[in-house]
């Protein structure tokens, strides 16, 4: 009888280790309406700017994403002028991908990338629903597969892995949802993470994230839940609680999306976060709020349950107000500032002169070639 009751006991204990491995993920509750404008340096350290120096006959008209991948810049123009434009790590002209047509060494329509471990640029084409490889850093063509998914977001775990936001309908009506596949075969390692409709369509590229701390995805929902990834699987890590903005969840598995957005407007609800990053002492993430347009950046120190909401962030220097970064490298956000949006007036003065942007004013102040702004938050 000891023994089976031993047994017994050992049980119960596993399983409420279980229960509360996930009763235990940390909550991190936001105020949206305790949102203050703040200078970026009050909130950032380490900021500094790394200019785009291209050739006279290369342009890059709109970035839409941004990834530092082995020291090289690779900056995604997806819906202009469909185009990777890659730099190194000074913002030297490397090379440029463009393109653009239906030829076995083209893409139709460029939704997202990867540098793999064998040094080749995997571009996924989601008009033709094919990935394309080619060399690097040379861009020679190397070879195309065939796909039968929609992709949205993708990032790399390691070099045998990678998650991908899957927005594929099921015979049940529903999306495929987030999955872990293997890097080689693209078929899923992992059992598909299902999500909520509403939940993928905002799950735009910054909800996987790759930081110094691993990869995260941000799941929206009622209750945003952020998820660490790794080969093996989807652990929670932490939930962001937006209290009365938050949607509800039945807002969140309707899937007319312009019903969702007029909702999230009238009602004034926050629709998901993105770009997690995870400091050592500090983290942060990026959430909108009535609307997809509408983007604030949310800090909270990682011994504390509460984070610090900044509805406008304004730069020394700079006219407008910041607007939502581009990229994540490491422990560090990237945003593309245009040389039309620096405050002329204000570098001119001549107590200005030392500004990080007076340089690259002076330099050609007619150029419209944008740069990174690159920070970290303290």
């Amino acid at each position: 009888m000891n023994k089976h009751f031993s047994l017994i006991l050992l049980l119960l204990v596993f399983l409420n280790g279980c229960k509360n491995s996930e009763e235990n993920v940390p909550v991190i509750n936001i105020d949206v309406t305790d949102a203050e404008t703040v200078n970026l340096s009050e909130i950032a350290t380490d900021i500094s700017v790394v200019p785009i120096k291209l050739p006279n006959d290369k342009y890059v008209a709109e970035i839409s994403y941004v990834k530092k991948i082995n020291g090289y810049f690779f900056l995604l123009d997806r819906d202009v002028s469909p185009s990777i434009t890659i730099l190194d790590s000074n913002g030297q002209y490397v090379d440029q991908l463009r393109r653009i047509g239906y030829g076995p060494e083209e893409f139709a329509y460029l939704e997202n990338f990867n540098l793999n471990s064998k040094n080749e640029l995997m571009i996924y084409d989601r008009e033709r629903l094919r990935l394309v490889y080619y060399s690097f850093p040379d861009l020679k063509y190397l070879r195309s597969s065939k796909m039968t998914d929609y992709w949205m977001a993708l990032e790399a775990i390691d070099d045998n892995s990678l998650v991908v936001v899957n927005d594929t309908d099921t015979e049940s009506g529903e999306y495929k949802g987030v999955q872990i596949l293997n890097a080689n075969s693209m078929e899923p390692r992992v059992s598909d993470f299902g999500s909520y409709p509403m939940a993928i369509e905002a799950s735009f590229d910054q909800a996987i994230t790759k930081t110094s701390s691993g990869v995260f995805y941000t799941n929206p929902g009622e209750f945003t839940t952020v998820y660490k990834v790794e080969e093996s699987g989807f652990n929670p890590f932490l939930k962001l609680d937006f209290g009365d903005a938050s949607m509800d969840q039945s807002k969140w598995e309707q899937t007319n999306i312009g019903d969702f957005m007029r909702e999230m407007s009238r009602e004034g609800k926050v629709a998901g976060a993105y770009a997690f990053l995870s400091g050592k002492e500090v983290s942060s993430f990026w959430y909108m709020y009535e609307s997809f347009q509408n983007h604030y950046l949310a800090v909270f120190k990682n011994s504390s349950s509460k984070a610090k909401s900044y509805s406008k962030i304004r730069v020394t220097g700079v006219k407008e107000q910041l607007k939502y970064p581009r990229g994540i490298m490491g422990d560090q956000y990237y945003h593309i500032i245009y040389k039309s949006d620096l405050d002329s007036d204000y570098l001119n003065m001549e107590q200005n002169q030392n500004s990080i942007f007076s340089t690259i004013y002076k330099s050609s102040p007619e150029d419209e070639t944008p740069f990174l702004l690159t920070y970290k938050l303290k």
